[in-house]
């Protein structure tokens, strides 16, 4: 497609080097096979003109052989590089190896290259064309004189284009300008655009060639549009993408356009880091995936899903949470292993939210189980930990919880996740507040080190400190407002609505700590009206306002709460919150928890300062102060 290099812009006796070794590096229609064409006029001397030929690397090397012999040259020996480059001593020779990146696939061809390369001999002239960046020493190649030339160098600037333009009688406009940016200077495209506007192309032509040409862009192991889109190919795609050169603006919207009809197209959209999009918008789009996945694509069915649980686990959509971890259920055997983790640690929090507790440690089993051969496996493993002690938390087993903090702390360590590492650090000191076993406060710093922590790892973060800070009823009003308010910031930042009843149900303890019963009571019915009543989290709340009541002295508000609490906490084996549960309930009549025995005995630990006697009084005084996990006070 180039024109004779009269008419070619930009592109004079300068553009070709003197240089010993020159590499050229640029996707299709770079003009590279042009200018090593260029190069070989007038030559003198031996020249070898090699590229690519079908079959194995035997047959390449027969065809160096020949046009060697052709040549007068030294044969080469294929496993000799450094052998024939003393055969060649210091005379002159000219080789052109055009697409080299074809040459690169036969493993004996592309070490051949490399060793000779390494050390070039003395009389070597080499033109050498690449799409992609060459597995050569090219740092040493350049130090010593030679000039590697890619795709910014190969570009036609804004001043070229106009050269050419003016060259077919065509005057400039801002369309030209506007075509000119949208394939970044290609001059193939630049090329078949003049064409176009000088009548020689009709527009039909010009757009099939065109996407043609474009489509040439693409790495050889996308053989169409369609299959850029699989799963399978998405990291070799991704790791194409990060190298030089890339994508041409033009390219990426016609791709773009292209893959709309694919369900992994929606899926990248949805779970790309730098698209910046909320729950919400990540959630149509994996909608929009699901809706166009094909019976035989259940590994991508599955990955959506996992996604679309997630997202649903943001938004505090527990419905659409479940139908698509029930969905998910029927694809694990096809998933793939990130997948099938991520579906497994979903579904033991959800078994936890729900106080389903064999339930939540059989998924968790499972997924502690999986070969930790990803990145991403490791960590939902690492999470697993996190997510068996706080099961064990309120099932009571203070012991467990602190054994599978401490182990997640360990790895998270070993893997340098300083994010998790504050994460877990302030949930062992408050079970060591929790237990009266705190030897020493938090850092300091504490406060500044979350703030340093990414955006999306700040909510839940924010709320473990709160919960910390409140241990004791000992947290100052302004400190407490302070937390709060960066967790709500964040949350809504990143549209997290699932955190509103958890952040109202927190506020409403901080209000009651400081006697301010109203705004207690209207952030308890904020979080009691939020929240799903199959969950732990529900019944927390309807103790934290039964405590409010008590507070209030509404005893007859606060008993039927309280004992419904009892009930449903030992049904579930929710130990540790029916402990407290039934402390309140008995200090409002001693007789009232008898008929209620825990589902299952175990062993806790409480705090040594979980009751603490004042001095008897009479009437209307309190004589008892009960304190127990530090979550409520009763003043009877």
């Amino acid at each position: 497609m180039m024109p004779d290099e009269t008419r070619l812009p930009g592109v004079a006796s300068e553009d070709l080097s003197d240089a010993a070794i020159n590499i050229l590096v640029a996707p299709g229609g770079y003009g590279k096979s042009w200018r090593l064409q260029r190069a070989s006029l007038g030559l003198t001397g031996p020249v070898l003109k090699l590229g690519p030929v079908d079959g194995f690397s035997d047959r390449w090397f027969e065809h160096m052989l020949a046009a060697c012999r052709e040549a007068n040259l030294p044969a080469p020996d294929p496993k000799q590089p450094r052998q024939w480059a003393r055969d060649l001593g210091k005379l002159p020779l000219t080789v052109f190896l055009d697409d080299y990146e074809q040459l690169e696939t036969m493993a004996p061809v592309a070490a051949f290259w490399q060793e000779l390369l390494t050390e070039p001999p003395k009389g070597l002239h080499l033109w050498l064309a690449s799409r992609v960046a060459p597995r050569l020493p090219l740092a040493r190649l350049i130090a010593a004189g030679g000039r590697y030339l890619d795709r910014p160098d190969l570009s036609w600037s804004e001043a070229n284009f106009k050269v050419h333009l003016a060259q077919l009688s065509l005057s400039w406009s801002e369309a030209d300008a506007d075509f000119w940016r949208s394939v970044a200077g290609w001059p193939l495209g630049l090329l078949l655009y003049g064409r176009r506007r000088a009548g020689a192309l009709s527009d039909a032509v010009f757009e099939s060639l065109l996407q043609e040409a474009l489509q040439d862009w693409l790495p050889p192991f996308v053989s169409d549009l369609s299959g850029l889109w699989q799963p399978e190919l998405q990291a070799r795609l991704r790791e194409w993408q990060a190298d030089p050169p890339h994508w041409l603006p033009l390219l990426a919207m016609r791709l773009e356009r292209s893959g709309r009809s694919e369900p992994a197209y929606w899926l990248g959209r949805a779970t790309a880091e730098q698209s910046g999009l909320s729950p919400d918008q990540s959630r149509v789009h994996l909608e929009r995936a699901l809706s166009l996945c094909l019976p035989h694509q259940r590994a991508l069915r599955l990955s959506a899903l996992t996604r679309l649980a997630h997202t649903a686990s943001l938004l505090g959509d527990w419905q659409l949470l479940d139908h698509c971890l029930t969905q998910g259920a029927e694809l694990l055997e096809d998933g793939q292993v990130v997948d099938v983790a991520a579906w497994q640690y979903l579904s033991a929090n959800r078994a936890r939210q729900c106080c389903r507790y064999p339930e939540a440690n059989q998924f968790l089993d499972a997924l502690l189980a999986l070969p930790a051969k990803h990145p991403a496996v490791m960590n939902f493993q690492v999470r697993a930990r996190i997510l068996r002690g706080l099961t064990a938390y309120q099932q009571g087993d203070y012991a467990l919880t602190r054994r599978a903090y401490s182990d997640a702390l360990c790895l998270a360590e070993a893997d340098g996740k300083t994010q998790m590492q504050l994460e877990l650090q302030i949930m062992l000191a408050f079970l060591d507040a929790l237990l009266g076993q705190a030897d020493e406060a938090l850092a300091a710093d504490t406060f500044s080190q979350v703030e340093a922590l990414p955006l999306s790892a700040q909510p839940l973060v924010w709320l473990n400190l709160a919960f910390y800070q409140l241990l004791g009823e000992h947290l100052d009003l302004r400190q407490g407002q302070l937390i709060l308010d960066r967790v709500r910031a964040s949350a809504l930042s990143l549209g997290w609505r699932a955190l509103d009843p958890l952040i109202a149900d927190v506020e409403a303890r901080l209000w009651r700590f400081h006697q301010d019963y109203d705004r207690a009571e209207r952030m308890h019915t904020l979080a009691l009206a939020a929240l799903d009543p199959l969950t732990f989290d529900w019944l927390y709340a309807s103790l934290n306002q039964a405590l409010t009541f008590l507070r209030r002295r509404r005893v007859a508000e606060a008993r039927p709460l309280l004992e419904a609490v009892c009930a449903r906490a030992n049904e579930t084996g929710s130990l540790g919150l029916l402990h407290e549960a039934m402390a309140a309930l008995q200090s409002i009549s001693p007789m009232s928890t008898q008929s209620v025995q825990p589902a299952q005995p175990a062993q806790l630990t409480y705090p040594k300062r979980d009751l603490a006697r004042l001095p008897q009084a009479t009437g209307d005084e309190p004589r008892l102060e009960i304190q127990c996990f530090g979550s409520f006070q009763l003043r009877l």
